[in-house]
């Protein structure tokens, strides 16, 4: 009999992005990973399992979105055969259909053994667990996926000294009923939301999360339809980031990501024009790839599957199909194929077509070598031999007006892209992300009724007034490390963010907490005044009140 998750105290974490973990040979970290805190994970978990401490309350653990990273599962040794990888180009792994993404989440479970077996224990002494996917783990949408879960969340169990204790006394097997994967959100009527929020950035949004398939169009083969139709964001870093983090470990880490390029430029030069020139161009392949099918009809399978998994939704949690219909019409468009913005279309159009994009980078390089020449023409004609420049006096005549011409035309050019370069490198960067997951928040409490919407994936653990009524939205931020010098000014270098909800007379108490491992206790979380927080509530009210 499946259990009652609405009558659980809540324990609501995100973002922890597990990868490869420790090799089990080397007994080393991979490069790519960034989740560190196996054992504090599993210390946080013991005490919620504590019944003394909660008056022998169960509790339903919720890892909303980004637990595990299969974009950054590159390895595939030992992997069998059959499962594509990339052509040319092995060092960026497996691709992301069904039968890799199994491949890679055993690579995580092996590389995380502990974290596992935790979590094993967590849900074998009857607390719940809900899984939702989100942007990096979006693989959680194939049923294999799920399954392998499962089954890798008993293998971890019966390597347990608890399993082996309580196997004489005939213990039942880890249930699947206490398992969920919430294909969106998690919802509880009047109370409250949760989801991801990768659907609210630009970057990493997918048009149709419900079925984030590649689209079923003619050329393409059978085994890549059913492959994850990667974001902008997803391609970034499965093509850059997991080849820049071989020099940066914590690449990734630098939210948002146009923060961290310029990051990169300014602290690592030569490795951004290297990463820019080879693995870029990489990148920009399969960018085009994901443009080229973008053809009226190519997706028409892939909506009428999300619109079907939606109207499968709306009965499943109680909630009419036209309001989760605006809920899902709030995403952002895709910077990847559906932004109208021109300077986007500009770009598409001429990715696009090869025979564009050659010539014109052609160009661009030698625009730019006449215009380091005309720069240091000067010095070339002070070295040049007298005699020489009289027997070609008409002829340099005619050189130098033709260097003063390019000199006028070209030089300029150059100029001001470069100063455009350095301004947009040098120039401070709103938290966006942030902004719009709070006033997205607003939108879904008011059209819902919920006294509180939970979200992730910006890495920023916030709390924040988002209506008239008290209703609040909660962002839990990241487990994984924090490395800006200017974030060390107001936290600390690890912060294991969670919203703590307890059950009290039929609501829930909700505390944006943090769990301190050297006291072995929660506590609730520093958080700072911030001066744009009344700009976000104002401009959100100014949004809804446009919605309503």
């Amino acid at each position: 009999m499946k259990p009652n998750f609405k009558t659980y105290s809540l324990l609501v974490i995100s973002d922890l992005h597990l990868s490869e973990g420790i090799h089990p040979h080397s007994k080393k970290y991979s490069l790519k990973e960034d989740f560190f805190f196996d054992r504090e994970f599993a210390r946080f978990l013991e005490h919620y399992q504590n019944p003394g401490k909660w008056g022998g309350k169960k509790w339903h653990l919720i890892i909303n979105g980004d637990m595990l990273d299969f974009l950054q599962v590159t390895a595939y040794r030992d992997a069998p055969a059959g499962l594509h990888r990339p052509s040319r180009h092995p060092e960026y792994g497996l691709d992301c259909g069904e039968a890799e993404s199994v491949y890679k989440l055993g690579k995580i479970v092996e590389g995380h053994r502990e974290f596992f077996q935790a979590l094993a224990e967590f849900v074998a002494g009857g607390n719940l667990l809900s899984v939702i996917k989100g942007n990096h783990d979006a693989e959680f949408h194939y049923p294999a996926v799920r399954r392998a879960f499962l089954e890798q969340l008993q293998n971890a169990y019966d390597s347990t000294p608890t399993a082996e204790a309580v196997a004489e006394s005939g213990a039942s097997r880890i249930k699947s009923e206490m398992v969920q994967f919430p294909d969106w959100f998690y919802y509880e009527e009047g109370l409250l939301w949760v989801e991801h929020g990768n659907q609210y950035d630009g970057v990493n949004v997918f048009p149709y999360f419900l079925s984030p398939l590649l689209p079923k169009a003619p050329g393409r083969s059978a085994e890549r339809a059913n492959e994850i139709d990667l974001p902008w964001g997803s391609l970034f870093v499965r093509y850059l980031f997991n080849k820049i983090e071989m020099v940066e470990p914590f690449a990734d880490n630098i939210k948002p990501q146009t923060l961290f390029i310029r990051w990169l430029f300014r602290k690592h030069p030569m490795t951004a024009l290297k990463f820019a020139v080879l693995d870029g161009g990489f990148m920009l392949r399969k960018i085009r790839r994901a443009w080229t099918p973008a053809k009226p009809g190519a997706y028409a399978t892939r909506e009428q599957e999300h619109h079907a998994r939606l109207r499968g939704l709306a009965d499943e949690w109680g909630i009419s199909e036209a309001d989760l219909r605006y809920l899902d019409g709030l995403r952002s468009k895709s910077l990847l194929t559906e932004t109208s913005s021109l300077g986007w279309r500009i770009a598409r159009a001429i990715l696009c077509r090869p025979r564009v994009l050659q010539p014109l980078l052609i160009a661009v390089a030698i625009l730019i070598a006449i215009g380091v020449v005309v720069a240091a023409s000067p010095l070339f004609v002070a070295v040049i031999p007298s005699v020489i420049r009289k027997l070609l006096w008409e002829r340099w005549r005619l050189i130098q007006s033709a260097i003063t011409v390019v000199q006028w035309i070209v030089f300029p050019i150059v100029v001001v892209a470069a100063v455009m370069f350095v301004r947009w490198l040098f120039r401070g960067e709103a938290k966006k992300e942030t902004d719009n997951l709070a006033i997205q928040s607003r939108m879904i409490a008011k059209r819902l009724g919920v006294q509180a919407v939970l979200m992730g994936h910006t890495h920023d653990a916030d709390q924040m007034s988002i209506g008239d009524r008290g209703e609040e939205y909660f962002n839990t931020g990241t487990w994984t490390k924090v490395f800006s010098e200017e974030e060390r000014l107001i936290r600390d270098d690890i912060e294991f963010v969670f919203v703590q909800g307890l059950r009290r007379n039929g609501g829930l108490q909700l505390k944006l907490m943090e769990w301190d491992d050297g006291a072995r206790e929660p506590r609730l979380l520093k958080l700072f005044e911030d001066p744009g927080d009344e700009r976000r509530k104002q401009r959100g009210r100014d949004v809804g009140k446009q919605a309503g």
